[in-house]
């Protein structure tokens, strides 16, 4: 395994050869890649970063996330499309790591994904989460709340019963709209963004975020676990709580992806 890196702006060296025309087709000059100034072709920071799967850039199965791990991803269902993959509600899914690694986490965290929900939904749909070390409940979660159409953040600590820190966006989300979707969790606080606003609540929790062992999930909470009908573009996870201003950038340097 190569050695996680700490200096920002080089996500370049992960990029295959064969993906590179797909990355590098930004129309911003700002975010081409431009050898002389040490930026990547989007600018986002690699600093903290475990987990980058660009999934409109990754066919077939398995695939290795573009990342300083190389977590080995593999699809079930998932079926690819030119800015991302299709998620049917039934049992798609994409699992990435080998459980209890350095996608799991007891301290601060970001996750940070872009998806567009496809139906009216009357369950919970769990966009992506890791369940803990007893498959019950999660270790984090985000998913779609049944019968209110809004997006809930959620985690477990210190090995409750129940979900015990979550909230909820302030509003319902629509359909075939993209959204740019970012929890994070630094020193106890949670914290929900859509498209970079900041939602109402703000909880807190006393204890530590349970460990887990399962591999995290896309699609699903886990195993046949609240699938959801969604696309996926990419997904992103940081060791650290991303501050304001750097989930403001990333969305920018994403975007013209997802119109």
């Amino acid at each position: 395994m190569r050695t996680p890196l700490v200096d920002g702006r080089n996500i370049d060296q992960f990029i295959p050869a064969h993906l590179r025309g797909m990355f590098y087709k930004h129309p911003m000059p700002e975010y081409k890649y431009a050898i002389h100034d040490g930026y990547d072709p989007y600018g986002f920071s690699t600093e903290g970063l475990v987990l980058y799967v660009p999934l409109w850039a990754l066919k077939g199965s398995p695939f290795p996330s573009i990342d300083a791990y190389g977590h080995i991803c593999t699809a079930t269902g998932a079926l690819w499309r030119p800015n991302s993959r299709e998620f049917d509600g039934l049992d798609d899914n994409i699992t990435c790591g080998t459980g209890s690694d350095v996608l799991s986490t007891t301290g601060d965290f970001t996750i940070e994904i872009w998806f567009r929900r496809l139906r009216e939904h009357t369950d919970w749909e769990s966009i992506m989460g890791k369940a803990r070390a007893d498959g019950a409940r999660s270790n984090y979660d985000l998913s779609l709340i049944n019968g209110t159409n809004k997006l809930r953040f959620e985690l477990s600590w210190d090995n409750g019963d129940w979900t015990d820190s979550n909230f909820d966006s302030d509003d319902a989300l629509p359909t075939d709209i993209w959204i740019h979707v970012v929890g994070t969790v630094i020193s106890k606080h949670m914290r929900l963004y859509l498209d970079t606003v900041v939602q109402t609540i703000n909880p807190t929790f006393a204890g530590t975020i349970d460990t887990n062992t399962e591999k995290l999930y896309v699609g699903m909470r886990r195993p046949a676990g609240e699938p959801a009908k969604i696309d996926v573009g990419e997904v992103r996870f940081y060791n650290r709580a991303l501050p304001l201003a750097e989930i403001r950038h990333n969305r920018n340097a994403t975007k013209w992806r997802f119109g």
